[in-house]
This record gives structure tokens, sequence and C-alpha cells, in this order.
């Protein structure tokens, strides 16, 4: 129940709208009647609705509420939404108003709302035209198409936060999670050098922690399998490729440390037999640097039995091919094999880290982390002495225990 009581003072008369919250006895004084009534309205309707705090409101509150909400109706922001974003804001101890224009002053520049996705497809399409390999290709492919198809939203919106979850959630090594990092970081950096991000400034992608790389154990060959793999011929194994292609990938391969990437984009005219070394160009190079790599006296024989003045020297199948043989003789084909060999091989034989990273086009902190196989000095002797002469006796070796053990 909300009451009118009328008071006259001298010449005029007071209506006194009378009410109670609890047992607080509430009086509040207006001029006419009119508005006593209107008021009494309001009270009694907030009164059924159970609201007491409203009307415990001081006129200054009142007024206070109603000019927040003439402010905000510009805006088209409700006054609840915007208390929430201020008290968030001020909890991180800073002005907001500062704050803004800090943000302002550092985006001055507008950048095109560009999708990762479409970010990823630009990348893609400027590698390719840069003349990068096809199996890079695949690899950013493979791996931005995931990150692409997994975090929706604009490049110049994505957070460190969100990124290193996404790494973490991989469920990869620790050296595949960094291979993904740094795919990441170069998508990233393509994105400001083409003005989706501030110029001059770090991206989000920089900030992102490496992973704890345990390496593990790598896999190679020993000597008398790779003897067997030198001396094998496709046409009796019924297998296909040819002979002298195949000797020539597993030499520049298990002998001279070279990628499988490198391999296939070789041309004859890169081997220099007369001052025995192989000339790596950055364009061939997955650094991107150029390196020279040395030929030893086996590696010498082999290629200059099958030498050829030009051409590509290998295909992409040669890989195939190579696996097609190995399982003929019941030889496990590690993942990188060759080149795996050859790093802990060479590191066996040279022991300096500096001399085979120069080589391999690594660092040493790679080589000493990845290369220090149970690889004694003798078996790399063994190893880089592979003449033809030698890897018949060594297959025939491997041949007799094989025999043995049956």
């Amino acid at each position: 129940t909300v009451k009118i009581y009328q008071h006259n003072r001298g010449d005029y008369r007071q209506h006194i709208v009378t009410y109670y919250l609890g047992k607080q006895r509430v009086r509040k004084v207006v001029t006419d009647f009119a508005s006593a009534k209107k008021e009494a309205e309001r009270v009694a309707n907030r009164l059924s609705h159970g609201e007491t705090q409203a009307l415990k409101l001081t006129s200054e509150d009142s007024a206070a509420y109603l000019e927040a909400r003439r402010l905000l109706s510009s805006l088209n922001v409700p006054l609840l939404s915007a208390v929430e974003e201020y008290c968030e804001a001020k909890k991180l101890g800073v002005p907001l108003l500062a704050a803004a224009k800090y943000y302002v002053s550092r985006h001055k520049a507008t950048f095109a709302r560009k999708s990762i996705s479409e970010v990823v497809e630009e990348f893609m399409k400027a590698k390719a035209a840069d003349g990068m390999s096809l199996r890079y290709l695949a690899d950013c492919r493979s791996r931005l198409g995931r990150f692409a198809r997994d975090v929706h939203t604009e490049v110049a919106t994505v957070d460190t936060s969100v990124i290193a979850a996404w790494l973490r959630g991989l469920g990869q090594s620790g050296r595949s999670r960094n291979n993904y990092r740094a795919m990441v970081q170069s998508l990233f950096r393509f994105a400001r050098a083409n003005g989706y991000l501030p110029k001059n400034e770090p991206t989000v992608a920089d900030d992102l922690p490496l992973a704890k790389d345990m390496g593990g154990e790598i896999g190679i060959f020993k000597v008398e399998e790779l003897a067997q793999l030198l001396i094998a011929d496709p046409v009796e194994l019924k297998v296909k490729g040819d002979r002298g292609t195949l000797v020539t990938y597993y030499v520049l391969g298990g002998l001279c440390g070279l990628r499988h990437a490198e391999i296939n984009r070789m041309d004859w005219t890169d081997i220099d037999l007369s001052q025995r070394i192989i000339r790596i160009s950055a364009a061939k190079a997955k650094t991107a640097a150029n390196r020279i790599v040395p030929l030893c006296d086996s590696a010498v024989d082999w290629l200059t039995e099958f030498h050829q003045e030009k051409g590509q020297i290998c295909s992409d199948r040669q890989s195939k091919y190579a696996r097609d043989i190995a399982k003929k003789f019941e030889i496990e084909w590690p993942a990188n094999g060759l080149r795996h060999s050859y790093g802990s091989y060479r590191l066996a034989q040279v022991k300096s880290a500096p001399q085979v990273a120069l080589e391999m086009g690594n660092t040493p902190q790679m080589i000493f982390g990845h290369y220090r196989s149970v690889v004694t000095e003798q078996d790399a002797d063994f190893w880089f002495k592979l003449s033809p002469d030698r890897a018949k006796k060594f297959a025939e070796i491997r041949n007799s225990k094989l025999l043995a053990a049956a």
C-alpha cells in the first residue's frame, strides 16, 4: 500500500508519498497531486515485483542512472555490459581511457580483414611462385592447412595463447611440434610483410614457446645392408627402377649426406668428380644456403661408373624403388635412413660436429643431438670405404649370416 497525504504549507499544498520498506517508513514530498500519484503508482509497481533495492536509490542516483542510459543509447550498449567491461579493464590496473588511446596510436593503420585460411592460400601461392619444391609445398599445405581448419579467426585478432594451446593439442613429439611452430611463424611473418599485421613489430607467433625436443633414437643402416643395396640389380629382383639411378641415390644419401629433396633437385653438372665435390646451390638446399659436400673415394668410384654429362640425376620415385629392393632383402628402411646413416658414421669418423654440420647443412647442435648413434670408428671406416669390390664382400658376409641364422 502506498498512501498520499496532503499538507498545507502557507500558501501552497504539499503532497507526501508514504510507504514502508520492511520496517522503515519512507516519505517523499511532491509538489502536485498528479506527480504524487504517478510516483505512488511507480513505487507500488516496484513493491509488487519485489524491486525494493531500486526504491532505495536517491534522487542523485536516479539522475545518474538516467544519464548513463542516455550516454550509452547512441552506442547501443547495455548499461550492465558497459559496467562489466569497465570493471574487468580496471582490474588490470591500467586506466581504461589511456589504454584505449594507446591502442589507437599503435593501430592507426587499417589492415585488410583476412582470415587465417585466406592468408594460408596466399602464402601457398607465393611459395609456389617463388619456385619452392613440391615436397616443401606439400609440407606447408599439410601443416598450415591443419592450422587453418582448427583455428577459425582473423590473422590480426588471434592471440599467442590460442596458437600455443593448438600446438600442445596436436599430440606430436617435441621436434614435430617445433616444426609446426616454425611453419606458423613463417605464415605470420608473411602476413606482416603483406600489410595484414603491424609493420616493425613482432607477431604473436614470434612469442610461441619452444617444445622440449627429447630427440629420440634415429634409425641407420648397417654397413652390410648398404653394401647389399648398392650391388642389387632391380631387373633380377623384378623391381622397378634403373640400377645406375638407384646406386646414385644410395651414394648421394648414404655416402654424401644429401637430403631426399636435394637429391631430387640435383643435376649431374652439380657433381665435380675432378675436384671430388658436390656443389649444392641455395636454390636446391632446404636451408637456402650454398654448401659444398666432399666426395670420399668410394663415392667417386660409384659415381664414375654411372656419371653423365648433364641432366636430372633422380626422380622422386627412386625412394619407393629403393624401399621395394630393401624389402626383397628383408632390410628395414628407417625414416631418412641414408642421411641419418651418413651423419652418424661421419661424426664417428671426423669427431667434429661443426664439420659434419657444414657438410650436411645443419647446426652443430642438431648434429651432436641426433647423430651420436652407437657407431665405432672402425664401422665408419668400413662405411666410407665401401667401394664396388668391398660392397660385394660385405653383401656376401650378410648373406652368410642370414643363412646361418636360418
